[in-house]
């Protein structure tokens, strides 16, 4: 009797074991699928900062050049909506290049830059079409 009651606890204590450990394991996993889920958002949220800075300056670019091309030019704040982001996102990019943009020196805001890799035969691009 004796012995099978040692049987059993040893059973229960292997069995109680296990559950701990599979539970363990479950944590571990949660644990480590979360911050696979938070390194991805990180990520996720940089890569969209750096495509709005780009855009930011891609557009600078483009209206500096058109307005040296024609210094009257007024900007529309709508000609800025880049994309169906949530519509804070592209007021606070309009408004930043909207500033960038309308400064009496945006005139020449990119001379040596752009430009003048155009000149210099950065628009292969361009001649062949």
């Amino acid at each position: 009797m004796e012995k099978s009651y040692c049987y059993c606890l040893n059973l229960q204590l292997q069995l109680t074991l296990h559950c701990l450990i599979d539970a363990t394991d479950e944590r571990m996993q949660q644990k480590m699928e979360e911050m696979e889920e938070r390194m991805e958002q990180r990520m996720l949220e940089k890569f969209n900062a750096q495509k709005d800075a780009m855009e930011q300056e891609i557009t600078v670019n483009v209206v500096a050049r058109l307005q040296r091309l024609n210094p009257d030019l007024q900007l529309d704040p709508n000609m800025l909506m880049f994309s169906a982001r949530a519509s804070g996102e592209v007021f606070s990019t309009q408004q930043a290049a909207i500033q960038l943009i309308n400064r009496p020196t945006a005139c020449s805001y990119n001379q040596g830059g752009v430009d003048q890799e155009m000149e210099d035969g950065g628009n292969e691009d361009l001649e062949g079409q």
